[in-house]
C-alpha cells in the first residue's frame, strides 16, 4: 500500500516536472518575442528620428 502511494507520488512529481518544463519553455519564447519586438520598435524609432533630422 505504501509502495503504491509512493509510486503515485513519484508519477505526480514527474508530471509536474514536465508541466514546469513546458511553462519554462513558453516563458522563454515569450521573452524572446518581447525582446525582438522591443528591438524592432527601437529600430523603427531610430529611423523616424533620422528622417525627422533630414
Amino acid at each position: 500500500m505504501a509502495l503504491a502511494r509512493l509510486d503515485a507520488l513519484e508519477a505526480r512529481v514527474r508530471c509536474l516536472e514536465v508541466t514546469l518544463a513546458a511553462v519554462d519553455s513558453k516563458v522563454d519564447r515569450n521573452h524572446q518575442e518581447h525582446l525582438t519586438a522591443a528591438h524592432r520598435f527601437r529600430t523603427d524609432l531610430d529611423s523616424i528620428r533620422k528622417g525627422a533630422e533630414v
